[in-house]
């Protein structure tokens, strides 16, 4: 990238821009994991508070996501995927819970999810 114009100050900004989307991504995490520890003991105030600090973290220009929403999607999809790999391959009640779920969701669901209903 030195051979093109500014382009060790692109390398040099993107690597400070990824060190930053980490760090978003990584408090978000944690504070939504925090947030489901505190859900599974009974204490939803404080669960809706660690939440409401993930999403006060702010839009990460970097990756072009909100962190919270893409590690509250990250964190479901491992849940997914852990509950499906400990069943047999015959046990398809994980489908027809995505598609009970789904069409509870809104739009953006539905479209994004239209593969599911071919």
């Amino acid at each position: 990238m030195a051979d093109r114009p500014l382009g060790d100050v692109v390398l040099a900004s993107d690597r400070a821009a990824s060190a930053v989307s980490q760090g978003l991504h990584a408090a978000a995490e944690n504070l939504l994991v925090k947030a489901l520890r505190a859900a599974g003991t009974g204490d939803h105030d404080r669960a809706g508070a660690y939440v409401a600090r993930a999403i006060r973290l702010g839009y990460d220009e970097h990756e072009k996501v909100q962190p919270a929403w893409s590690q509250a999607h990250m964190l479901l999809f491992g849940m997914v995927v852990d509950a499906l790999e400990e069943r047999p391959d015959d046990d398809h009640r994980w489908l027809d819970a995505a598609l009970t779920v789904l069409a509870d969701c809104g739009d953006y669901a539905m479209t994004t999810a239209g593969w599911m209903r071919r």
